[in-house]
């Protein structure tokens, strides 16, 4: 998602729109924070503690995870509906409303990062811009999580507004590699009706 003081395609704000009106009920129905559990436990191994950021907080449901278990958090989101859900219910979080194609954070300010469900709305001709930036913010050789659905091309959810832009799982392993990252682990999760792609990366030095 997008940052709405940015000039916004239409899909972009439809989909920033619907997590906008939605927030209460989608906070309520997307917010165990075991559903990642088997993922976040291959994301410790890899970085037991550190200061975290993560690209689309949503609910807050990660953030828990990343809180209990000591890890430094800053999570950045642009729908204020979300934000506000997550505050709500994470209060030992930050929150910012930032965008993913604007991040103004140092150098080198995290030891990783964590994005599920999130680059999926970011149009294709972009996502090179997008990675890099997140590249930047990282220290050589942090440690991310990203999940993308997969698919070809990309998709309009007509009863929702948004848009998702779909991957093959070498697809977006190529994409990783030419933005400098390492992909450390390829999973695949299938939960109906989709298929989810995710990739445990390093940042190259």
């Amino acid at each position: 998602m997008m940052q709405q003081e940015l000039k916004m395609s239409v899909k972009e704000q439809q989909t920033i729109d619907f997590y906008d009106s939605k927030a209460q009920a989608w906070g309520e129905t997307h917010n165990d924070p075991a559903y990642f559990e088997p993922e976040f436990e291959l994301y410790q191994e890899l970085l037991a503690c550190g200061k975290i950021l993560e690209l689309g907080s949503g609910t807050g449901r990660d953030a828990v995870q990343f809180l209990k278990n000591e890890y430094e958090y800053v999570g950045i989101d642009v729908s204020q509906g979300l934000l506000d859900f997550a505050q709500k219910q994470c209060p030992a979080g930050t929150f910012l409303k930032k965008s993913m194609y604007e991040l103004d954070f140092a150098p080198a300010s995290f030891d990783g990062f964590w994005c599920a469900a999130t680059l999926l709305h970011i149009p294709k001709t972009e996502i090179d811009k997008v990675l890099q930036s997140i590249k930047k913010t990282i220290k050589p050789g942090g440690v991310g999580f990203i999940s993308l659905k997969e698919g070809n091309d990309e998709f309009f959810e007509k009863h929702t507004g948004r848009t998702f832009f779909l991957y093959s799982q070498q697809e977006f392993s190529d994409i990783l590699t030419r933005n400098g990252f390492v992909v450390e682990h390829e999973l695949k999760r299938s939960v109906a009706p989709n298929s989810w792609l995710m990739f445990f990366v390093r940042a190259k030095n």
